[in-house]
């Protein structure tokens, strides 16, 4: 779990923070017991959307469920646009 700070004591340096989740990791902003966000970098927050994106394929995959190629689906949605069967 990465450290915690209180929203109030996170608005008082906000550029700080900012710099340090750069440089040292996420920050979880909290407000009492509640977290109200995380503070990340860049590359964290596309490397968590990365993992996100390949589990939601895997499971799709794993369920047999319909699955079609970006191209596959433009043709498709052509087609029933033009009323042809597909």
């Amino acid at each position: 779990m990465p450290p915690a700070i209180d929203s109030d004591e996170f608005s008082k340096d906000i550029k700080k923070h900012f710099r340090n989740a750069r440089r040292k990791g996420p920050l979880v902003v909290t407000d009492g017991p509640k977290t109200v966000g995380v503070i990340m970098s860049q590359d964290e927050y596309q490397a968590l959307l990365d993992a996100a994106t390949g589990e939601l394929l895997r499971k799709r995959l794993a369920s047999k469920g319909p699955f079609f190629s970006h191209a596959e689906a433009e043709r498709r949605i052509l087609a029933a646009a033009r009323g042809e069967k597909t």
